[in-house]
């Protein structure tokens, strides 16, 4: 589970402020439930079987208006822009294109209509009623908006907190109820799949990060969601084929290379690893995640000399405890590879002193010390590994061993004193019976 712990890690490393701020996107305003270009094909429709030429204004208005009446407003409004064609210059068909317009919620056009009528005819008042409806409707719905958007960033907000305490199910409980205000939200399907990510529920992660897939296709948040999670699934190759994604969206997204590294790291692929890993710092070149993963892909190509290096370089960069003794560890490994027994040991023995229930460290310092001739106090670091982990059968299996080891080393000990003390004893017999 080493990559879900770095990708947590990652992550936390976002600004909160930035994500607030995505969180705010604006939410659908119901008087754009149809697109744009949906309101200007109704707005501009044409009866096609009337003829502005031929046709009667009177005529096509009552007509228009008995079509209103059993709720076609497109072939309503269709008849009044026959109308507005044949007498632009009268108020009426106007007045009534925007009361269709205002009960289909196109509220912007309808107010233009309604303005265009009242340019021709200020004083009446159907239009001046209907022009104060659209405009009570369009104050009511900004102010909906603002309050929802308002309350959707402080619920945001609410959840990135818990996020950031590990609170990780009440936070899921927050981006739900964020989820309920804009189901269009995609920041808060990316966020609650964060959160059931590091409670390790990737098929559901999975199904947030394709959720805020089809809202946007090109969040690359997501497709870093959906990666890390078809990873932990072992379906590499889908894993792969999502960051990729997010590189051909952006190439110089951090996360991505640092992921796929990672990935194929864990593929044993190390010099791909190692590709990916190089390309992420060059994007950011002071993460010591990135640096002990490289040191893990240069381990595996047994290029020690340049894994050492790299350990030394993330260890320069003041890392956490946690991630401290992860690099000691990696660092005393190459060490060893190279012969380096002495140096090996040094870090084996700072990490024990940053974490003295580091079992794996005791395990390295009994194994590092058979070839320092410290064959027997290796015993006593295997049996503290042992302690700390004792269903370890490894730890069990070299103790074993060097328990074996002393009793051989000590039989012939045994019978060189026998011997002596026979020769002794045959000697003293011989004496006796010259006497």
């Amino acid at each position: 589970m080493k990559q879900v712990k770095n990708a947590k890690k990652i992550k936390k490393q976002k600004k909160q402020k930035m994500q607030v701020q995505k969180a705010s996107q604006p939410l659908p305003d119901e008087n754009k439930n149809n697109g744009q270009e949906d309101q200007s094909a109704i707005e501009n429709y044409e009866v096609s079987f009337l003829d502005p030429e031929e046709g009667d204004y009177d005529e096509i208005c009552d007509n228009g208006q008995e079509i209103q009446e059993y709720d076609d407003h497109q072939g309503a409004i269709g008849h009044f822009n026959i109308a507005i064609q044949i007498d632009p210059n009268n108020s009426y068909a106007y007045y009534l294109k925007s009361v269709s317009l205002e009960k289909l919620n196109f509220l912007e056009k309808a107010l233009v209509h309604v303005n265009k009528a009242l340019s021709i005819d200020p004083s009446d008042e159907d239009s001046l009623t209907l022009k104060s409806q659209i405009l009570e409707k369009l104050n009511l719905q900004g102010k909906d908006v603002k309050v929802k958007e308002k309350m959707s960033a402080k619920i945001f907000k609410k959840g990135l907190n818990l996020m950031e305490k590990d609170q990780f199910q009440e936070a899921i409980n927050s981006f739900d109820q964020l989820i309920k205000i804009n189901p269009n939200n995609y920041q808060a399907y990316v966020e609650k799949g964060n959160a059931l990510f590091y409670l390790l529920e990737f098929h559901e992660a999975c199904n947030c990060a394709n959720k805020a897939i089809q809202i946007d296709p090109n969040q690359e948040a997501a497709y870093i969601l959906l990666g890390i999670s078809l990873s932990e699934l072992s379906h590499t190759q889908q894993a792969i084929d999502s960051f990729h994604k997010v590189m051909y969206i952006n190439p110089k997204n951090f996360e991505a290379q640092y992921h796929l590294g990672c990935l194929l790291n864990k593929e044993q692929k190390f010099h791909d690893a190692n590709y990916y890993l190089d390309r992420a710092l060059s994007l950011i070149s002071d993460n010591p995640l990135v640096y002990l993963e490289k040191g893990f892909s240069l381990f595996g190509m047994k290029k020690y000399e340049q894994s050492i290096q790299c350990y030394k370089e993330a260890l320069a960069l003041n890392p956490s405890q946690d991630l401290q003794e992860k690099l000691l560890m990696g660092k005393g490994q190459s060490l060893y590879s190279i012969n380096y027994y002495e140096e090996s040991l040094k870090c084996y023995e700072n990490v024990v002193q940053i974490n003295p229930n580091n079992d794996q460290a005791y395990f390295q310092i009994g194994f590092v010390l058979q070839h320092l001739n410290g064959f027997n106090k290796s015993l006593e670091y295997f049996q503290i590994a042992l302690r700390l982990q004792p269903d370890n059968q490894t730890y069990q299996n070299y103790i074993d061993y060097v328990l074996d080891r002393q009793k051989l080393t000590k039989k012939p000990q045994q019978k060189s004193r026998n011997t002596k003390y026979k020769k002794g004893l045959k000697q003293k017999f011989k004496r006796i019976a010259k006497k």
